[in-house]
């Protein structure tokens, strides 16, 4: 299995990769062990994704800039 972090609750920040190729007691361990360390470090209101970006957890998603034709703005 593959876990996923770092989307935000509004579905504009997307999952990114955290830790590939688990097997489920290493998927199960590696969650007790998020949510241990989210629950005691997380910030008021803080969401799980945030969290995860804010902390390191994850790499930071990388703009995608979109291009507006010339002459429509």
């Amino acid at each position: 299995m593959e876990l996923l972090l770092g989307g935000d609750g509004t579905g504009l920040r997307l999952n990114r990769p955290y830790r590939e190729n688990l097997n489920e007691s290493e998927i199960l361990a590696v969650l007790d062990a998020l949510f241990r360390r989210f629950a005691a470090e997380r910030g008021p209101g803080e969401r799980l994704g945030d969290f995860s970006l804010r902390v390191g957890l994850i790499t930071p998603p990388v703009p995608n800039p979109v291009e507006v034709p010339h002459g429509t703005h």
